[in-house]
């Protein structure tokens, strides 16, 4: 979905992890050539991304009110496995919280290999919500595993957002991922898995909505696609669900939002294309 796949990504969906793996070398390449023409000391990468999305989906809730989503981002990594990074996204519907049209967000973090056999990243992440008439910025940890398994990649992660006043409790969300190329082919297939509990539940006693306290404040969310990547595009095709249920669903939809549509957690097939430089 974005470049930054183990970081940001992995909390909006994650379901084109294997498109980033299959695109890395040329990501790459790229973010050199640009650090060399911007005077960027050679130890560090300068890289972007920007991306079309027919829906932007977090974490298997729909935040563009299943309309048409334009995101982008900006990473500046260091040799040592330092970075930052900034990711925006345009809202609609339930995403806007009845406020803001744009998730701005803010990262840091470090990642490296473990032992020769996998990877690591760890980080916090702040999300923005510019304009909005309430304070709904707030902050997550977030920290990821990741290993081959024959000829897949693997990642195993967890975000955790402490109790702040824009979310109330604290919330947690445990996720893996799976991507695989097919050989002799530009086409990659991914697979996600994610389980949220806490404040982020979408229920429980904790959320001042009337008709949340009969939800428990947790969900499952899971997806499916495949990408490519041509012409110098990287094209994706996704199945998004949740395990949220009609009636809740109309309660999240319907008391949160107070207009637009409230199925924000149905399945949904969402395409993408998208450029990395």
């Amino acid at each position: 979905m974005m470049n930054n796949a183990p970081r940001r990504s992995a909390f909006a969906g994650a379901w084109l992890c294997a498109a980033m793996a299959a695109t890395a070398v040329t990501a790459q390449d790229t973010a050199l050539d640009a650090a060399t023409d911007t005077d960027i000391p050679g130890d560090w990468e300068l890289s972007g991304n920007v991306g079309l999305y027919s829906d932007y989906r977090f974490r298997g809730i729909s935040f563009s009110d299943e309309e048409l989503a334009l995101q982008g981002g900006i990473d500046l990594a260091h040799s040592s496995g330092f970075y930052v990074g900034t990711w925006g996204s345009n809202l609609g519907g339930f995403g806007t919280f009845g406020d803001p049209n744009l998730e701005l967000d803010v990262y840091a973090g470090y990642g490296g290999t473990v032992g020769g056999v996998g990877t690591y990243d760890i980080g916090v992440l702040y999300y923005l919500y510019p304009g909005a008439a309430g304070n709904n910025d707030y902050v997550e940890f977030y920290g990821s595993l990741g290993a081959e398994i024959g000829p897949a990649e693997a990642t195993v992660g967890v975000a955790w957002a402490p109790d702040q006043g824009s979310i109330g409790d604290d919330n947690i969300y445990v996720y893996g991922d799976l991507g695989a190329g097919i050989p002799n082919t530009p086409i990659s297939l991914s697979a996600h898995l994610g389980y949220t509990d806490g404040a982020l539940g979408l229920g429980g006693t904790g959320v001042s909505a009337a008709g949340f306290e009969s939800f428990s404040d947790n969900y499952l969310d899971w997806s499916i696609g495949a990408s490519a990547e041509l012409v110098g595009l990287e094209f994706g095709v996704a199945y998004v669900d949740t395990n949220i249920g009609k009636t809740r669903e109309n309660v999240v939809g319907t008391r949160v939002i107070g207009s637009g549509s409230p199925f924000v957690a149905d399945g949904q097939v969402v395409v993408s294309v998208g450029y990395s430089f």
